[in-house]
Protein backbone atom coordinates (compact mmCIF):
# COMPACT_ATOMS: atom_id res chain seq x y z
CA UNK A 1 0.00 0.00 0.00
CA UNK A 2 0.89 3.33 -0.68
CA UNK A 3 -0.40 5.93 1.82
CA UNK A 4 0.81 8.82 0.52
CA UNK A 5 -1.46 8.67 -2.51
CA UNK A 6 -4.42 9.25 0.43
CA UNK A 7 -6.15 11.93 0.43
CA UNK A 8 -6.59 13.67 3.93
CA UNK A 9 -10.44 11.97 4.37
CA UNK A 10 -9.05 8.44 3.65
CA UNK A 11 -5.83 8.89 6.22
CA UNK A 12 -8.12 9.82 8.42
CA UNK A 13 -10.19 6.49 7.66
CA UNK A 14 -7.32 4.13 7.12
CA UNK A 15 -6.00 5.59 10.84
CA UNK A 16 -9.42 5.18 12.59
CA UNK A 17 -10.11 1.84 10.78
CA UNK A 18 -6.36 0.57 12.65
CA UNK A 19 -7.74 2.08 15.79
CA UNK A 20 -11.02 -0.43 15.40
CA UNK A 21 -9.00 -3.22 15.33
CA UNK A 22 -6.52 -2.67 17.82
CA UNK A 23 -9.33 -1.37 20.48
CA UNK A 24 -11.26 -4.76 19.86
CA UNK A 25 -7.92 -6.16 20.07
CA UNK A 26 -8.34 -8.52 16.68
CA UNK A 27 -5.74 -9.96 15.20
CA UNK A 28 -5.77 -8.35 11.68
CA UNK A 29 -7.93 -4.96 10.18
CA UNK A 30 -10.35 -6.55 8.18
CA UNK A 31 -13.16 -5.37 5.45
CA UNK A 32 -15.15 -5.15 8.35
CA UNK A 33 -12.95 -2.52 10.51
CA UNK A 34 -13.16 -0.49 7.35
CA UNK A 35 -16.68 -0.31 6.93
CA UNK A 36 -17.08 0.64 10.96
CA UNK A 37 -14.65 3.18 11.29
CA UNK A 38 -16.47 4.77 7.99
CA UNK A 39 -19.38 5.24 10.22
CA UNK A 40 -17.40 6.60 13.73
CA UNK A 41 -17.47 9.90 12.42
CA UNK A 42 -20.91 10.46 12.66
CA UNK A 43 -20.82 13.49 10.77
CA UNK A 44 -19.31 12.30 7.73
CA UNK A 45 -20.48 12.05 4.33
CA UNK A 46 -20.61 8.76 4.14
CA UNK A 47 -21.78 7.60 7.83
CA UNK A 48 -24.63 10.14 6.85
CA UNK A 49 -25.64 8.07 4.04
CA UNK A 50 -25.21 4.71 6.28
CA UNK A 51 -27.06 5.80 9.48
CA UNK A 52 -29.79 6.61 6.47
CA UNK A 53 -29.89 3.18 6.40
CA UNK A 54 -30.02 2.51 9.70
CA UNK A 55 -26.48 1.67 10.05
CA UNK A 56 -25.09 2.97 13.55
CA UNK A 57 -22.42 2.88 15.04
CA UNK A 58 -23.56 0.40 17.86
CA UNK A 59 -25.53 -1.41 15.52
CA UNK A 60 -21.91 -2.36 13.64
CA UNK A 61 -20.10 -2.74 15.86
CA UNK A 62 -22.47 -5.42 17.64
CA UNK A 63 -22.31 -7.39 14.20
CA UNK A 64 -18.73 -7.36 14.34
CA UNK A 65 -18.10 -8.13 17.91
CA UNK A 66 -20.24 -11.11 17.32
CA UNK A 67 -18.22 -12.49 14.48
CA UNK A 68 -15.17 -12.24 16.21
CA UNK A 69 -16.34 -13.90 18.86
CA UNK A 70 -14.55 -17.41 17.98
CA UNK A 71 -11.30 -15.83 18.06
CA UNK A 72 -9.23 -15.92 21.08
CA UNK A 73 -8.71 -12.61 23.47
CA UNK A 74 -5.35 -10.89 23.66
CA UNK A 75 -4.52 -11.33 20.24
CA UNK A 76 -1.07 -10.11 19.19
CA UNK A 77 -0.92 -7.80 16.04
CA UNK A 78 1.10 -9.29 13.84
CA UNK A 79 4.14 -7.26 11.98
CA UNK A 80 1.95 -6.93 8.38
CA UNK A 81 -1.76 -6.03 10.10
CA UNK A 82 -3.79 -5.52 7.33
CA UNK A 83 -5.06 -8.91 5.79
CA UNK A 84 -4.85 -9.91 2.06
CA UNK A 85 -8.59 -8.63 1.39
CA UNK A 86 -8.29 -5.16 3.47
CA UNK A 87 -5.02 -4.67 1.67
CA UNK A 88 -6.26 -5.33 -2.10
CA UNK A 89 -9.24 -2.71 -1.34
CA UNK A 90 -6.51 0.04 -0.30
CA UNK A 91 -5.04 -0.52 -3.98
CA UNK A 92 -7.60 -0.70 -5.81
CA UNK A 93 -9.16 2.54 -4.18
CA UNK A 94 -5.90 4.20 -4.67
CA UNK A 95 -5.83 2.75 -8.89
CA UNK A 96 -9.62 3.53 -9.11
CA UNK A 97 -8.77 7.05 -8.09
CA UNK A 98 -6.16 7.37 -10.66
CA UNK A 99 -7.63 5.97 -13.27
CA UNK A 100 -10.91 8.16 -12.57
CA UNK A 101 -8.89 11.54 -12.33
CA UNK A 102 -5.50 11.59 -11.38
CA UNK A 103 -6.27 12.43 -7.96
CA UNK A 104 -5.57 10.79 -4.82
CA UNK A 105 -8.05 8.14 -3.34
CA UNK A 106 -10.49 9.58 -0.89
CA UNK A 107 -12.77 7.50 1.81
CA UNK A 108 -15.35 7.18 -0.69
CA UNK A 109 -13.05 5.11 -2.76
CA UNK A 110 -12.19 2.79 -0.21
CA UNK A 111 -15.72 2.45 0.51
CA UNK A 112 -16.69 1.84 -3.01
CA UNK A 113 -14.15 -0.47 -2.88
CA UNK A 114 -15.24 -2.13 -0.56
CA UNK A 115 -18.77 -2.94 -1.47
CA UNK A 116 -17.61 -3.87 -4.45
CA UNK A 117 -15.67 -6.29 -2.65
CA UNK A 118 -18.34 -8.53 -2.30
CA UNK A 119 -16.28 -9.36 1.02
CA UNK A 120 -18.42 -12.04 2.95
CA UNK A 121 -17.49 -10.39 6.21
CA UNK A 122 -18.85 -7.32 5.36
CA UNK A 123 -21.69 -8.69 3.75
CA UNK A 124 -22.89 -10.37 6.48
CA UNK A 125 -22.79 -7.27 8.68
CA UNK A 126 -25.34 -5.77 5.43
CA UNK A 127 -27.24 -9.11 6.16
CA UNK A 128 -27.67 -8.91 10.12
CA UNK A 129 -28.76 -5.38 9.43
CA UNK A 130 -31.13 -6.28 6.91
CA UNK A 131 -29.42 -3.21 4.57
CA UNK A 132 -28.85 -3.30 1.01
CA UNK A 133 -25.18 -2.65 0.08
CA UNK A 134 -26.19 -1.87 -3.11
CA UNK A 135 -28.20 1.45 -2.37
CA UNK A 136 -25.69 2.50 0.07
CA UNK A 137 -22.87 2.22 -3.01
CA UNK A 138 -24.84 4.31 -5.46
CA UNK A 139 -24.99 7.05 -2.84
CA UNK A 140 -21.12 6.87 -1.91
CA UNK A 141 -20.63 6.89 -5.97
CA UNK A 142 -22.65 10.05 -6.17
CA UNK A 143 -20.23 11.52 -3.78
CA UNK A 144 -17.03 10.67 -5.93
CA UNK A 145 -19.27 11.85 -9.36
CA UNK A 146 -20.28 14.94 -7.41
CA UNK A 147 -16.45 15.41 -6.18
CA UNK A 148 -15.22 14.96 -9.40
CA UNK A 149 -17.70 17.52 -11.51
CA UNK A 150 -16.22 20.35 -8.74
Amino acid sequence: MQLYELASSAELLFKRTCAVSTRLRHYYVEPEHFLLAAIIDVDSRIARIMNNYGMTVENVLDVVIDMHEQYPEGHVRVIEPFSPVSTKIVNRAIAFAQERDGQLATDADIVTMLLLSKDEQVLHVFDTLDVNPDRIGVEVVRLLLTDAAH
